[in-house]
């Protein structure tokens, strides 16, 4: 089963899709969504095309945890792509995705046209969310993740944080041999 990830826009909605056994990203592509209609049929063939099994989209909260506009258009989104797939569809709280990938972006350096192009790509889940999906992964008996995360290449600071979180956590490290170990 794969998971397509939705992010909701008003002219465009990013689609992600793990491989199969939903440890990477496996594709990406770009719907246009100025007709609603149109869009949500897009992306209900994109999940057949591609055998999806849950879909997830965002959900864009304020900082304060209520919702605004935008947020009421992605559970609309939401609601109606679960009607026309038959999938099951889950609301993922999105906040800070964006903010965190620019003081990411400052921090290096990233300005004007250069940072405009970047933001997107490095808009990286907080590190209370990768800490729970590796705990996902190995709680779930997971065989193999390939850790994907663009932000690897803009802050080394946070890679070395996963890096050290799956250590302490999981790896045990005997003379012979390191093993993982269960959560």
């Amino acid at each position: 089963m794969r998971i397509m990830g939705v992010d909701y826009g008003d002219a465009r909605t990013g689609i992600a899709i793990s491989d199969l056994m939903c440890s990477i990203v496996g594709s990406t592509c770009v719907v246009p969504s100025r007709n609603a209609e149109k869009a949500i049929a897009d992306i209900v063939k994109l999940c057949k095309d591609n055998m999806v099994g849950e879909i997830v989209v965002g959900l864009p909260k304020n900082m304060d945890g209520t919702e605004g506009v935008r947020a009421e258009l992605c559970r609309a989104l939401a609601a109606r792509l679960e009607e026309e797939s038959g999938l099951p569809v889950k609301l993922w709280d999105e906040r800070r995705t964006t903010v965190e990938a620019h003081n990411i972006l400052s921090e290096h350096n990233y300005h004007g046209k250069k940072r405009k192009d970047t933001v997107d790509a490095v808009a990286a889940k907080p590190m209370e969310y990768v800490k729970k999906g590796f705990d996902a992964f190995f709680e779930n008996n997971i065989p193999l993740v390939k850790l994907i995360d663009r932000t690897f290449n803009a802050d080394s600071k946070r890679a070395v944080e996963i890096i050290n979180y799956i250590i302490e956590r999981y790896l045990s490290i005997a003379p012979d041999r390191p093993t993982l170990r269960s959560g």
